[in-house]
């Protein structure tokens, strides 16, 4: 009796195993895939979380993936002299749409800049994406970002989760 039962929890631990792999990640997951690589200096990374035609919408500001990646380059090369730098990335999502292949997603967005010397600073943003499933996964086709004004504060009610790859 005792082998039955060690081999049928053998067998259930196997299948809901098997049932996550493969599965397809959050659409969201793209978003944070995305700023986990602009936090690792990772151009190639920022390149596999978009579509081939990215869009962003930053601050009255229009561009693509290669204006996104130069933005980047030029902060990595400011704080690359000064020793280690590092961004934490923290999200809450507010609303979340999906139509088959197309999802869009609104959320709050809060960056923890921390300096070698251990000065930080924090930034938020308001944002919206829309993510694309291509070849079975997803990417983002279009961001746009409002950043928080001096005077302006994250609603006591949002909760941040900070994500880590």
């Amino acid at each position: 009796m005792r082998m039955l039962q060690k081999y049928l929890v053998l067998v259930l631990i196997l299948i809901s195993t098997n049932s996550f792999a493969g599965e397809p990640t959050p659409p969201f997951n793209a978003v944070q895939r995305m700023f986990s690589a602009m936090s690792a200096f990772d151009y190639p990374g920022i390149r596999a979380a978009t579509t081939d035609d990215f869009h962003i919408l930053e601050a009255g500001e229009i561009g693509d993936a290669d204006i996104l990646i130069n933005a980047v380059k030029s902060a990595e090369n400011r704080y690359k002299d000064k020793g280690t730098f590092s961004r934490r990335n923290f999200f809450s999502v507010i609303r979340t749409e999906t139509k088959k292949d197309v999802v869009w997603v609104s959320y709050w967005n809060k960056a923890v800049y921390t300096s070698a010397e251990g000065e930080g600073r924090d930034v938020i943003w308001l944002e919206s994406a829309v993510m694309l499933k291509v070849n079975d996964e997803w990417k983002v086709q279009l961001l746009h970002s409002t950043p928080l004004g001096p005077t302006q504060k994250l609603p006591d009610d949002v909760v941040l989760e900070e994500y880590t790859d």
